[in-house]
């Protein structure tokens, strides 16, 4: 990037035709392309899905870009959902996500601990054949002497952008539940192959992150890169495999990590994520057969609909009803999932604390927040509520790592650091 900061280069907004000279500055945590003032006044106010350029013959694609006033240029921005995917086809991407170097480096290895871990990953082949995309983690030196650490996505066949950022999204959500605290994608290039068999990086610039101390708490650390780093590649190929299957179950977690929200609210979103992850588990979820209780639903249905003492709309919520009557209640499905899981050391723990009574607590919880009904003894406020949150988390990361293929005893040590028993 610093190759073409403050440098004149030629950028176009359609085709060539219509090019002009400009450069790429960075201020007040922005990047701006600067223009002379007639290129200005012909475009003010206007905004653009894309300006492409070439930089000292680098090539340049600015995304979602918008006309500033206060320095005379172009401010941009890319925002994700904004971008035209049929426009930009790529075969290798590289990418640093925030709190990586952090993450892999952790204050508490050793150095021995740290040049094996170094050696480990440099250039270590993920996995294969898995949306013809093979993954690489590479480390290189910096000007201090310190390893930095990004992703290097290949794939079989050219891509479009959307399909390479969902990928990316799907490894920086891997990171976040194992930091214990949500990354970022901080830069993304791409490398383009020219007929004469030259290549050349392309950077899509977006959203500029503030330059923070992108340090990680070790004692906060889920699990550590060290920990996982001789079956680092085959855990993050399961996360691959599994992440369509429970995306809203993920969804519902990632969302929430470090929000701001109220406990209240946290605590309702994360019953939801629960329940979402049971029902796209294998658990079984029906009191019977589905098919036979088609049969039963259809008499129950018609009988409802014969009886003349029930008005229109008692009869479509007796039948809305009815048509869930196989499947069990939240209840049912969550105590099913805890007992399932009872070879963990959180369920000891959670059996411990609650005595025995974590699943019906949850559920009263759960009702009163939802309908704010009469509040009874099991309704918690104030700090015991934020603790069952806590609590319900940590239930939910004990999911997420057992589906990410993690070990029973690297689960159990290092959720134990989280238990809180006041």
């Amino acid at each position: 990037m610093d190759e073409i900061i403050n440098k004149k280069g030629i950028f176009w907004i359609k085709d060539e035709s219509n090019s002009f000279e400009g450069k790429i500055t960075i201020r007040d945590g922005y990047f701006y392309l600067e223009c002379d003032n007639e290129i200005f006044e012909k475009l003010y106010f206007k905004h653009f899905e894309s300006i492409k350029g070439v930089i000292e013959s680098i090539p340049v694609t600015l995304l979602n870009c918008n006309l500033f006033s206060r320095y005379n240029s172009f401010m941009f921005e890319y925002l994700f959902k904004n971008y035209n995917s049929s426009e930009f086809i790529f075969d290798n991407t590289y990418i640093k996500f925030k709190y990586l170097d952090s993450w892999i480096q952790s204050p508490l290895l050793t150095t021995e601990n740290k040049k094996h871990l170094i050696e480990n990953c440099v250039g270590s082949n993920i996995f294969s054949n898995l949306n013809d995309l093979d993954i690489f983690l590479l480390a290189e030196k910096n000007l201090y002497d310190l390893y930095e650490f990004r992703f290097n996505l290949k794939y079989k066949k050219p891509t479009y952008f959307e399909n390479i950022f969902n990928d990316a999204i799907k490894i920086n959500n891997f990171l976040s539940i194992l930091m214990h605290k949500k990354s970022d994608i901080i830069s993304m290039s791409f490398l383009v192959s020219e007929d004469e068999g030259k290549f050349f990086t392309v950077d899509v610039f977006y959203k500029f992150f503030s330059h923070e101390d992108a340090k990680l708490d070790p004692n906060n650390i889920l699990i550590n890169y060290f920990e996982i780093a001789e079956d680092f590649f085959n855990i993050l190929a399961t996360w691959f495999e599994i992440f369509e299957k429970f995306k809203s179950f993920f969804y519902l977690y990632f969302v929430n990590m470090d929000s701001n929200f109220t406990a209240e609210l946290l605590f309702i979103s994360y019953t939801q994520a629960i329940e979402s992850y049971i029902r796209k588990s294998n658990y079984d979820n029906f009191y019977m057969d589905k098919d036979e209780y088609e049969w039963i639903y259809k008499d129950l249905k018609a009988f409802i609909n014969r009886n003349q003492y029930l008005s229109k709309s008692h009869k479509a919520s007796l039948k809305s009803r009815v048509k869930f009557g196989n499947e069990h209640s939240f209840r049912k499905r969550l105590k099913e999932l805890v007992e399932y899981l009872d070879e963990f050391l959180l369920i000891d723990y959670l059996n411990d604390k609650y005595e025995h009574n974590f699943v019906n607590i949850v559920i009263e919880n759960r009702n009163y927040y939802t309908h704010y009904d009469k509040k009874d003894d099991l309704v918690k406020s104030g700090i015991k509520l934020v603790l069952l949150t806590l609590d319900l988390r940590l239930l939910l990361e004990l999911c997420i790592l057992k589906e990410m293929g993690i070990s029973k005893e690297l689960i159990d040590k290092n959720l134990k650091k989280f238990f809180r028993k006041i």
